[in-house]
This record gives C-alpha cells, structure tokens and sequence, in this order.
C-alpha cells in the first residue's frame, strides 16, 4: 500500500510539472493567452498539499481551454530530435500521451469541466501522432533495409503481373485511400458548387482560390478543383443547406419522397472534416456538435421512412396502395402578409434543424418584404423599417423562448411524447421565489443565460429581464443589470458568464453621454430600448472605433461575450487608434 500510494504521489508531482511546462510555454510563444488562459495561484492552494502545487505560482483555465493552443503545444513537443542528415526521431506517444493526462488530471483537480469539443480534436490529435510515428519508423527501417539495392529491369515486370493478378496493387491503392480522398475533393467542390448557384455572397466570402502551389501538390489531390472551403470560419448553417438540398433523391409521381441514404450524406460531413486536416484549418467549436444533431435527426428520418415502406409481413392481403413516408413537415415559409396576420408554426414537438429551418424562412420572408416596397416604387422611411424589423425580430424570438429555446439552444423535443402546455399567465419571479440547494433565489434551478445572442437582444435583456419557462409555468426574470452573483446565480458557471460575457460590454453602454436609464421598470418600453441602444452604440463607435472597420454583417451577428473581448485592455491596446487607446 505504502508503495502504491508513493507511485501515486509521483505521477501527481509529474502532472505538475507538465502543466508548469505547458502555461510557461505559452508565455514564451503565445503571451496573450497566458495572461488571459491562466491564473495566478492562490496562497490557499499553494498550501493545500493535496494539489501538488509546490514551486508553481499559476495554474491553466480548464473550463475556457483553447484546444489549438494545446495542440500547439504538443506540436513542438513531438519532434524529439533532428539527426545531422535530416532524418527526424519523433517522440515516442505515451510521452505525448502525459500531457493529455495532466490536463485531464488538472481540470478535475481544479473542479473546472474542459470545453465540449477538446477530448475528441485531442484524441484525434493523439491518433494522427501515432500513425505519423509507426510510419517514420517503417520508412527508416525500409531504407536502411534497401540501402542500394535496385531491381533488375528484367524481374520487373514479372514482379508487376504476379501484384496485378493476386490483387496487390488494388489493396495498396484503397490503402493509401487515394481514391477515398479524391472522392472528398469531388464531394467539397459539389458544395462549394451548390453554394454558386444559391448563395453567391457567401460563396465568395466562404471559399478561397487555390494557389498555383496547392494545385501541383498531388498529395491534395485538388486535380480540376479551382477552390477550397475557408474551414476556420465555416458557417455550419450553410453545410445543412447543401445536405437538406441532397435529403431528397428523388420526387414520385404521386408525391411521395424517395431519401438518400444515411451513408450518402454522412460522407459530405466526412469529407469537410478531411479537407479541413489537409488545410490545417480547426472548423468552429459548434461545427461538430451541430453537424452529430443534424446527421442523428437525418438518420431517425430514414429509418422511420423505411419501417413505414416496409411493414411487417402478415397473411392478411396487402392494401392495393402502400402508405410512402412523406418526409419533412414543411413550415411554410411566409411570404409579404403583414406580420400582424403570421401563424407561426407549432415547433414544440419538432427537432433543432425543423427551428433553424423556420428561423432561415423569417429571414427569406423580410427580404421578400423588402423588396416589395421598394419594388412598389414608395418612399421607404428607413427608421420605420428598422423598428418595423425589430419587432418582428423580438416578437419571433418571444415566441421561440416561450416554447423551447429559452433554456438550451440544443433542445429536442421527443416526437411522440406529449408535450405539456405552458401556462397562459406569466409570472412574476420575486427575491426568493425559488428555493433549491438550500437556499431562495429569483431565478429557477432550469436557468441560463441564451447562448449567441447578439448585442441588441442582450441589450434588451439587460434593461427589460427575459420570460423563462421552467416545466409548465413561465416566469418574468427581472432585468439582468440587477443579477448580483452569489446570491442571485445558482453556480460558478452563470456567475462567470454573467461576470466575463454581459457585464464588460453592458456596463460600458450605460456610460454613454446622455443616457439615462430609468428607475421603474414600466417606463422601459420597446421605444426606449431602441433609442437608447443606438446612444450606446454611438458611444461604442468613438470609444472603440477599430471594431466598426468590418462588415456591418458582421459586427450585427457578434455575441455579447464577443463583444466584452473585443472591448478588452489588452486588444484597445493591440488594434485601436491613438484617440481608442487615450
């Protein structure tokens, strides 16, 4: 026993000193984000023994850790040595495979969750690193075995016939996948082609002409292709586009739908994420877990369409018509009737893709909107329009808070299991209307703050509160300026985002020049909100000018938490002007 827990001792002090490694490599590489992805240590936890601290003085931020700067990391650490020909020794795997552990280790030390998306861009990092290090060691072994050996011509072709009839060559061809990966190239460039033909702006902002360079490399096997996707910052929304338009292999004459197999469209996703290893390029955070969503709702589709196609077989005779599956309940997409005589669909018992389906509709149809009026040849006030814009906005949003989105963004909802009603009447969530954890609060346990919100709707929570529905019931939350910590959140994880994400940009548009917010909550119409967010913008725009350099686009779909790291010390000092910087 005495051993084991010496051996245990020792494995702690090493994930120590890898974690020390680590942070103190990022300060020589990377100084930015170990101010920002680290911490100081506290005397408590010097002190506490059972950390392993010792001689360390920080400790990393496990539950905000950027995968690539950790890749970066190990980057560096893999080449173990370069020999005076050239010849590079890599480190071994279970040397690189420890660093993985501490991390692991320290962020349940710390008490902090590691982000969703790093255990697999890791594991997949770590699997690439084996199959990097096996092939080195055969190429050396192969060429000290072979060291001036050449076959003779004569034997030659005999050795090409003997491969060709036992089936050799065509093992070693779908072994290197060179037919796989030209199938990927031919799969990317049918989505990038698609978005040509339907969505041109995002086509020539979300791809890149190859290099003269790239289209020579055989190892990337472009050969025709004229393009590539941009894979850091691609837009998952645009990828569901393309494969919703490919669901449908074909249209009978009576209507019904005949789908694509699963296979078929999990090999577009396949396809994106080995472009992206080949562009050395990470997708977006949200990519894969949004893509596992849209491919696991696509698959229940099908299986549902093929047990309706094919029942179970009985002795009873088969009905002269057999029932087709008609796949996707459509929402309708709205067209130029005034907003005031919209149905919006019931979404409550449709999954995430059937909701960001409906949000893509909304959109089309303020564009049809739009157009109409100009086409009319009217004058077109752009004040009204905007409010007229973003009412409807708030009104959708209302509406999709009220039935499943307040609480999670990625909420799906059992396609048979009966859906409650919530209740007609809101409440009014007082100082310690909930208790829970042994302790009154104004917010239910079921609380979060909405993920990507942008600016303006967080502006409006921030002044006005939410509707947030917690099981049957749904409860006006007070104005998120009035959360204070401790006593009115929950835990550490909303306490930090109120904290990183909504104070910093918020509380700096509450000092705009002339505006005044008022004491009484009732005083805080839409008008209001409005009115003072375009102050606060103003203020924004003179305090912080090089964030406005880039597309309005853009700048409208940044998220509040975007937002407070933008207008960050260290990023005023690196990107503003003279007059942002004084």
């Amino acid at each position: 026993t005495i051993g084991i827990e010496k051996k245990q001792k020792r494995t702690m002090k090493e994930y120590r000193n890898r974690i020390a490694q680590i942070y103190k490599w990022w300060e020589l590489h990377y100084e930015e984000y170990y101010e920002n992805g680290t911490r100081p240590l506290s005397k408590k936890e010097k002190d506490d023994e059972e950390k392993f601290h010792h001689n360390n003085t920080r400790d990393i931020i496990y539950s905000g850790l950027n995968v690539r700067m950790v890749k970066a990391f190990l980057s560096s650490k893999k080449k173990k040595r370069i020999e005076a020909d050239g010849t590079v020794t890599l480190t071994s795997f279970s040397t690189i495979k420890k660093y993985n552990e501490a991390i692991k280790w320290g962020s349940r030390c710390a008490g902090e969750p590691l982000p969703p998306d790093y255990h697999g861009e890791i594991n997949s990092f770590l699997q690439s690193h084996t199959i990097e290090r096996k092939q080195t060691q055969i190429d050396a072994h192969h060429q000290i075995i072979n060291a001036g050996i050449e076959i003779a011509p004569e034997h030659r072709k005999d050795i090409f016939e003997t491969e060709r009839k036992s089936g050799t060559i065509g093992i070693e061809k779908k072994r290197t996948g060179k037919k796989t990966m030209q199938e990927y190239r031919n799969r990317i460039a049918q989505i990038y082609k698609w978005w040509e033909l339907h969505y041109e702006e995002y086509y020539e902002n979300g791809t890149r002409p190859l290099s003269k360079k790239e289209k020579d490399d055989e190892e990337k096997f472009h050969h025709n292709n004229t393009r590539d996707i941009i894979y850091s910052g691609l837009n998952v929304r645009m990828v569901k586009a393309f494969l919703s338009s490919k669901k449908k292999k074909r249209i009978e004459a009576d209507g019904t739908v005949t789908l694509t197999s699963f296979s078929t469209i999990k090999k577009y996703n396949e396809a994106i994420k080995w472009g992206s290893r080949q562009a050395e390029q990470d997708l977006p955070p949200g990519y894969h877990t949004e893509m596992s969503a849209f491919l696991q709702s696509y698959k229940e589709e099908v299986r549902q369409a093929q047990r309706e196609d094919c029942p179970v077989s009985s002795k009873k005779e088969p009905e002269p018509a057999q029932k087709k599956c008609h796949t996707d309940q459509e929402v309708p997409v709205a067209s130029s009737i005034p907003p005031s005589s919209w149905e919006i669909p019931d979404i409550r018992t449709e999954t995430r893709e059937a909701i960001d389906n409906f949000k893509y509709n909304v959109g089309e149809a303020i564009l049809k909107v739009v157009d109409i009026k100009l086409a009319s040849g009217k004058e077109v006030n752009i004040s009204v329009l905007r409010n007229f814009l973003n009412e409807m906005e708030r009104d959708i949003i209302q509406e999709l808070e009220l039935i499943a989105m307040v609480n999670n963004d990625d909420v799906t909802t059992n396609l048979e299991a009966p859906v409650p009603e919530p209740t007609v009447t809101v409440l009014d969530a007082g100082p310690g209307q909930f208790t829970y954890q042994g302790k009154t609060r104004c917010v239910p346990e079921s609380f979060q703050f909405p993920p990507k919100v942008n600016r303006l709707n967080g502006w409006r929570r921030w002044l006005q509160g939410a509707i947030h529905v917690d099981g049957t019931k749904k409860w006006r939350i007070k104005p998120y300026r009035d959360f204070r910590g401790r006593t009115d959140l929950h835990s550490d994880k909303l306490r930090n985002v109120l904290k990183n994400d909504w104070k910093p940009i918020f509380t700096i548009m509450t000092e705009a020049p002339g505006l005044e917010i008022p004491t009484e909550l009732k005083d805080i119409d839409e008008a209001f909100v409005l009115s003072s967010f375009e102050i606060a913008t103003e203020y924004l725009k003179s305090c912080f000018s090089y964030i406005f350099k880039a597309p309005e686009k853009k700048i409208n779909s940044n998220t509040v938490g975007t937002w407070s790291h933008k207008i960050r010390y260290n990023q005023v000092k690196k990107y503003g002007t003279a007059e942002d910087i004084a």
